[in-house]
């Protein structure tokens, strides 16, 4: 990531379905590297925490919150939702 999607992304609240391997690991790690907080979704709880705990080593200051769950759940994108905004600084801003 440039310079300016790292600021830009600093302090914002990023969610992240699938973050337990693939793709949405890796974005779970730019997005971290980027100074997003993040919340990590997943279904399978060992891979996910193994994930949020590699962040939490190469970047300390990280906020990282998990939430293991099936993301194709609505139970699971209430709870998603909610986890999120209790982080503030959402990504997605409503511009005027």
């Amino acid at each position: 990531m440039s310079a300016s999607t790292s600021s830009s992304l600093s302090g914002r609240v990023a969610v992240i379905t699938g973050a337990s391997s693939g793709i949405g690991a890796a974005t779970a790690r730019a997005f971290a590297a980027a100074g997003a907080k993040l919340v990590l979704n997943g279904r399978n709880k060992e891979r996910l925490e193994a994930v949020a705990a590699g962040i939490r080593k190469a970047h300390p200051t990280a906020e990282v919150a998990t939430l293991v769950g099936d993301s194709g759940k609505e139970e699971t994108h209430v709870k998603l939702v909610a986890l999120a905004l209790s982080k503030k600084g959402l990504i997605f801003e409503r511009k005027q």
